[in-house]
């Protein structure tokens, strides 16, 4: 009998070997972070829809030849994400929902499914978006079907989010530095599941917190991980000791702490109408006060950066004018007027830049001694970039003013001192000014006298129970 080679006998041993099969794993998701205390209203557009190839690149993690890239077969299907604004349309919602759901279902079954959320979402006549959204895929992928979710830290976790989802990831700190880990940690929770063979995980716990903290209470910039009740225990007690990260004063004293100060640049977050938590970024009622100002109504007074004001009317005149040409216009308060009007800008236009994604035209005037950015539609100024591509120079400012809360990395390593300024405006950090109308009662610090709560941990049924 002939023998077969050696090397023959190796390729037909291994040539037998069942090949591995991937998981199937579909992403897809809708974020934003909302303030129904703002007028104003967010469309479709806002979202920047990603799919397909597309969807894939938004995340360094699932680059091409990434790890977790290769051990699945990924099928991106829809996730939009939106600055934060006012309450989204339930047209764009719907329309939003359609298409991704339609994605889903041509492209189904699966083993697993990614579900890239922030957990604050507000839409026209619908309490809780986000149990709606994972509700609504679970029709489309199955009830056996393994989710993963990912979601801001101070995102509203629903008993219809905490029952439909299987595993749930939430950023670990504030400002948001571990946001892509977090959603990298999500990807890989999953994966290691379905590889496991394990399913879905035997129980899942639910604790309600009757605590309500202003957005800028909630900054964390050291990660901690607890058990549920730990957790939930933890914070109840320490509820009387939860404080600003910054000094917190009013716009009046946070001026003449920056005028009195050597440090430059002295920063100011003009708190109270933030766009990356949801307010409308065109209220004109600090920048008003500013400059009625004497120290910035010459231009050899002490140098102040204001970012921003939409303005497209003064936009659209300074495109006429050029650089160097004088405007004068109207700004702001197209959407919320409630606090101050729109106000007028006169001065020199110094820069004009297009094509940004969200102001789409930015346009400098020098009112005084203040650089005013003027933009086609809001934008936040969270990075050195933000201003240097202006041509301005916020390390050299005696004062910078930004329309935001708690200092993104960029901002805090930048400022020689800084300070938080309670300003008006849909994202108001006075939670009685702000003026809650429903809300579950009792909560602290709404009824600071108020029983302990029962902070027992709730065990939910599974989904496919």
């Amino acid at each position: 009998m002939r023998k077969l080679p050696f090397l023959l006998i190796l390729v037909i041993l291994f040539g037998c070997q069942p090949v591995k099969k991937l998981p199937k794993v579909a992403i897809c998701g809708l974020a934003i972070e909302c303030s129904t205390f703002s007028p104003a209203q967010t469309g479709e557009e806002a979202f920047h829809a990603r799919v397909g190839d597309d969807l894939l690149a938004y995340y360094p993690f699932m680059a091409q030849d990434s790890s977790l890239r290769q051990r699945a077969n990924w099928v991106p299907t829809l996730r939009g994400h939106s600055l934060p604004g006012g309450i989204v349309t339930r047209e764009a919602y719907e329309s939003l929902m359609g298409k991704m759901l339609a994605l889903l279902e041509e492209n189904a079954p699966y083993d697993g499914v990614y579900f890239d959320i922030h957990g604050a979402m507000s839409v026209v006549g619908l309490d809780d978006p986000e149990g709606d959204m994972i509700k609504r895929v679970r029709e489309v992928v199955g009830e056996d079907i393994l989710i993963s979710t990912c979601m801001d830290l101070h995102g509203n976790v629903s008993p219809t989010l905490a029952e439909q989802t299987d595993l749930m990831t939430a950023y670990r700190l504030a400002p948001h530095e571990d946001a892509m880990e977090s959603k990298r940690r999500a990807v890989a929770n999953l994966l290691d599941r379905l590889e496991s063979g394990k399913g879905k995980p035997p129980y899942k716990a639910w604790i309600p917190v009757t605590i309500l903290l202003p957005g800028e209470q909630t900054s964390a910039r050291i990660a901690v991980s607890l058990g549920a009740v730990e957790l939930a225990e933890a914070f109840w007690a320490a509820r009387h000791e939860v404080d600003f990260v910054a000094p917190t004063v009013t716009l009046e004293e946070a001026l003449e702490k920056a005028l009195s100060s050597d440090a430059k640049p002295f920063i100011i977050s003009d708190m109270g109408d933030n766009p990356t938590a949801g307010g409308a970024g065109d209220v004109t009622w600090t920048l008003r006060e500013l400059m009625a100002r004497p120290e910035f109504q010459s231009a050899d007074g002490s140098s102040l950066i204001y970012a921003s004001i939409p303005g497209p009317e003064l936009v659209a005149q300074a495109k006429e004018v050029g650089v160097g040409g004088q405007v004068d216009a109207m700004a702001g308060a197209a959407v919320d007027d409630r606090f101050s009007p729109p106000l007028q800008l006169k001065g020199e236009v110094t820069v004009i830049q297009e094509g940004d994604i969200h102001a789409e035209t930015e346009v400098v005037v020098k009112v005084g001694s203040i650089s005013v950015i003027v933009t086609g539609k809001r934008k936040p100024y969270h990075h050195e970039s933000d201003f240097t591509n202006l041509g301005l120079t916020p390390r050299e400012s005696d004062i910078v003013v930004v329309k935001i809360g708690y200092l993104v990395p960029e901002l805090y390593d930048m400022r020689g001192d800084w300070v938080m300024a309670l300003t008006p405006g849909g994202v108001d950090q006075d939670l009685e000014r702000l003026g809650s109308k429903r809300i579950n009662r009792p909560m602290y610090p709404l009824d600071k006298d108020m029983a302990d709560p029962d902070l027992s941990a709730r065990m939910m049924k599974l989904a496919n129970e």
